[in-house]
């Protein structure tokens, strides 16, 4: 707790990202306002301190395998991407955080 009695987390300075899978597409549109995953976790480890948070959803996955498969390696490389100009890590002095190569759930495999 702060000097006027607000709790305030311990995690401060932090970032996080947060790779999800969705059923459907909740990015906009009517369906955004049924998106409760994102805003709970930003509550969640906003309270612990850790508000720099990016998000990378994979979605619609409720779908065919090929537009599956594409939702897929877009949100992948959207990561790597994202890892690749943050320069991640360099920050705190830790290695750069590498995604590991093949990642190939059985859901994507042909």
């Amino acid at each position: 707790y702060n000097e006027e009695g607000r709790p305030e987390g311990l995690a401060k300075g932090k970032k996080m990202i947060c790779v999800t899978s969705r059923g459907g597409d909740y990015s906009s549109g009517p369906l955004h306002a049924f998106d409760f995953v994102e805003p709970y976790l930003r509550t969640i480890f906003g309270f612990v301190g850790i508000t720099d948070i990016h998000f990378f959803n994979a979605q619609p996955m409720d779908v065919s395998i090929d537009t599956r498969k594409a939702a897929y390696k877009k949100t992948i490389s959207e990561v790597r991407d994202y890892v690749e100009k943050s320069n991640w890590g360099s920050d705190v002095g830790a290695p750069r955080i590498e995604l590991p190569a093949g990642i190939k759930p059985s859901v994507l495999v042909e």
